[in-house]
């Protein structure tokens, strides 16, 4: 598995005499990993995509094992991201901090994701987005070859179409937060789309 350095002799401290499978699968499109509870005999897992860049493979472990710690502790009586998953979440987060040397610019991002927002149980985060984009860049001399996260509705032009998966085409409009208004084409609806939204398709008219 491939994550920021150091970060595995964290990891596999934590998981030492867990009984607990981790593994890589095929990349997809609606989640980064997941976590499934012991079941038929056979011990809880995580599956992480294979695709995830080091960050992103580092934070989407720590988001299925305060997932693990949760269910330890409370079964199914705590919500999936409710205040205990938050908790245990954020308290990995910090050790990752301490322990872990990351990247310029990644720090800063975690703490602005994870530690500043009260949502925090799935999206992309801008800030980590930026900072990846960044480090990136800096790992190829400066040049921004091909973007690892892809393109967001946020880096499109106002009035520009594009496609989002699912096939639906749309005309960016003006933003209102962390959303922008956009008008559907075939139906001519308004509807709020994310900023961090993936974009499938640019169309050219």
């Amino acid at each position: 598995m491939i994550f920021p350095d150091g970060f595995e002799r964290l990891m596999y401290r934590w998981m030492e005499d867990k009984q607990v499978g981790v593994r890589l699968v095929r990349p997809r499109k609606t989640k980064s990993g997941d976590f499934r509870p012991p079941r038929h005999g056979l011990p809880s897992r995580i599956t992480l995509n294979s695709d995830l860049s080091p960050v992103d493979m580092m934070i989407t472990f720590c988001h299925e094992w305060a997932h693990y710690l949760v269910y330890n502790a409370y079964q199914r009586r705590a919500k999936p991201h409710g205040e205990e998953w938050k908790q245990a979440f954020r308290g990995l987060l910090a050790e990752v901090l301490k322990q872990v040397d990351l990247p310029h610019g990644i720090p800063e991002a975690i703490r602005k994701c994870y530690f500043k927002r009260e949502r925090i149980g799935s999206g992309i985060c801008e800030a980590l987005y930026d900072a990846e984009r960044e480090l990136h860049i800096r790992q190829n001399g400066g040049v921004e070859s091909q973007d690892p996260g892809g393109i967001r509705v946020r880096d499109l032009a106002e009035g520009q179409e594009f496609r989002l998966r699912g096939g639906k085409v749309f005309v960016k409009g003006r933003k209102n937060r962390t959303r922008y208004r956009c008008r559907e084409v075939k139906t001519g609806r308004m509807f709020t789309v994310h900023s961090m939204a993936e974009v499938l398709e640019i169309i050219s008219r």
